[in-house]
């Protein structure tokens, strides 16, 4: 009897198309058995089917390819391919070799699509056959089947938290461009390396997790730029401006990077390339406080004090966050600006203006003090203010103003050395060693 195609086609479909499925079907007909019933037992873990199709192949199968497996079997939704390694949990190149092992042998297939962010991504699913006798292998193994689940609560939580951050809150992983699930997996990577690296300074393990992270999501910018930073504060500079070129590479409108980059550049003292890629930045975002700071600064370096003293200016009128730290430092590059500007415009002969750029810089001075009196960078702004005042009256014979300027730095000076006084004198009461580190701290 010849069956009809749609019939064929029905009963091919309940064996999930698995080739070696169709052909064990066609063998147990051959062998006079109930099609009907052989039907009703393919999904059965412990079913003859499942030992003809899974068990020689499975047993041979790596620990690493039995991860991925156990994995897939976990989710009701195949991920893309950079979030299961992530629940995986196995390096990337181990990982690379699982997935090549388990396409060989048919028991996962590669599919690819377009993601959010409009590129073609990978993932990888297996049959509902598959499926079924991975879990009843799995259901053997109980610590391993907690730790899967754990890592596959973890993704659905950073992807439900992450949804609800971006609505709520400014600062949440899309805001550093985590748009795609890979993206949202491996900014949690990203920030443990920043709080291992900024609050412990294990620059090995951040290292680790920042080459995992670029393993899960290679074309995440922000991972390279993070990375760069860390690089650039351990006096990396090569490899911290590889990263950041990387990096804007991948997203040439970020002004972050572009911020970042001219950090890297400052901190090695090319101030002229600096400056451009600061200059970038301000194209970008032209009202963001902190850029306008460092673009200001790298003017002021550069003797371009008119241009840095607007920037300057501008950003104490742009902090929305209305921080006293970030007011005291642009405050702090203001006062360079006016100092360095006075300076310019006595060598051109211009004591007026000269004394009005000293007079304002005394004026923010004391401000960047009354917003933290303790601040020790405000109090030698203020010194400095006090003396360049004092040595421009004296330059022009002025020397009642001078005389003011220079008694005004001299109490304040005195202030701190009867303090200091006073501490060495309590200090007569402690042991030698004490003594000794307190003078070498003083």
């Amino acid at each position: 009897m010849r069956l009809e195609d749609k019939i064929i086609k029905k009963y091919v479909n309940k064996v999930s198309c698995y080739p070696l499925a169709i052909k064990w079907l066609i063998g147990q007909i051959a062998r006079g058995k109930d099609i009907n019933r052989v039907i009703d037992s393919i999904h059965e873990s412990s079913s003859d089917i499942s030992k003809f199709c899974f068990d020689q192949i499975f047993n041979d199968l790596s620990e690493n390819c039995h991860l991925v497996l156990f994995s897939l079997a976990c989710l009701d939704e195949f991920p893309s391919a950079g979030v299961l390694e992530f629940i995986v949990g196995i390096e990337h190149e181990n990982f690379e070799d699982a997935i090549e092992e388990l396409i060989l042998v048919s028991l996962v297939i590669p599919e690819q699509y377009k993601n959010e962010q409009q590129e073609i991504a990978r993932k990888f699913t297996i049959l509902s056959l598959t499926k079924s006798y991975i879990r009843h292998h799995l259901s053997n193994r109980h610590d391993l089947k907690v730790m899967i689940e754990g890592k596959i609560n973890q993704v659905q939580n950073t992807l439900t938290v992450t949804e609800k951050a971006k609505r709520e809150y400014r600062y949440s992983l899309n805001n550093i461009g985590a748009v795609t699930s890979e993206e949202k997996i491996a900014a949690i990577l990203l920030q443990a390396a920043n709080q291992k690296y900024q609050s412990s300074k294990m620059y090995e393990a951040a290292t680790e997790d920042y080459k995992n992270a670029a393993n899960i999501a290679p074309r995440f910018a922000s991972i390279y730029r993070n990375w760069a930073v860390m690089e650039s504060q351990e006096g990396h500079i090569l490899e911290a401006e590889k990263l950041i070129e990387k990096a804007q590479s991948l997203n040439n409108i970020d002004p972050q990077i572009w911020l970042i980059w001219g950090n890297i550049l400052k901190r090695a003292r090319r101030f002229s390339e600096a400056y451009t890629k600061y200059e970038q930045a301000h194209r970008l975002t032209p009202t963001d406080n902190i850029i306008l700071n460092a673009y200001g600064q790298a003017s002021t370096t550069l003797g371009e004090y008119e241009k840095g003293y607007k920037l300057l200016s501008n950003a104490l009128t742009k902090d929305e966050s209305h921080s006293k730290k970030h007011e005291i430092i642009t405050r702090s590059n203001l006062i360079e600006n006016l100092v360095g500007w006075s300076h310019l415009l006595q060598k051109d002969r211009n004591p007026v203006e000269a004394e009005k750029k000293l007079v304002e810089s005394l004026e923010h001075a004391e401000k960047a003090l009354q917003l933290d009196p303790y601040d020790r960078n405000s109090q030698t702004n203020l010194y400095k203010s006090l003396l360049m005042n004092g040595h421009l009256y004296k330059k022009t014979s002025e020397i009642q103003k001078a005389y003011l300027f220079y008694s005004a730095l001299n109490e304040m000076i005195q202030k701190e050395s009867t303090f200091i006084d006073l501490l060495f004198n309590e200090m007569d009461k402690v042991i030698v060693g004490q003594r000794y580190m307190v003078e070498r701290l003083m």
